[in-house]
């Protein structure tokens, strides 16, 4: 779990990044309470390149969410992050992503 931070100007926003790594293939989510990917094309691909030697193939996929309306991008992220940790925990995998 990746937490992440762009900065635009006086303006930021946070969101999540989650990659599982598998024998054959890793799978990425990528959690933006903007709901807008493009922005983050290069970084994705960046990350897609360091995980992947020797793995096979890399997946990512937008996982959706409720909209954000004003600036709770902060605090949905630490909460994004807590939930998965405690569903690790309680032996849940990915699946449910």
């Amino acid at each position: 779990m990746i937490p992440m931070f762009t900065r635009d100007g006086a303006r930021g926003h946070w969101y999540t990044i989650i990659i599982e790594k598998r024998r054959n293939c890793c799978q990425g989510w990528i959690v933006d309470l903007l709901g807008n990917l493009n922005p983050y094309k290069n970084l994705l691909e960046k990350i897609r390149r360091a995980f992947l030697p020797g793995r096979g193939r890399f997946l990512w996929t937008a996982h959706e969410s409720r909209m954000q309306t004003e600036c709770e991008c902060g605090p949905r992220t630490i909460l994004i992050l807590h939930t998965i940790n405690l569903a690790i925990a309680l032996g849940h995998t990915t699946e449910w992503l």
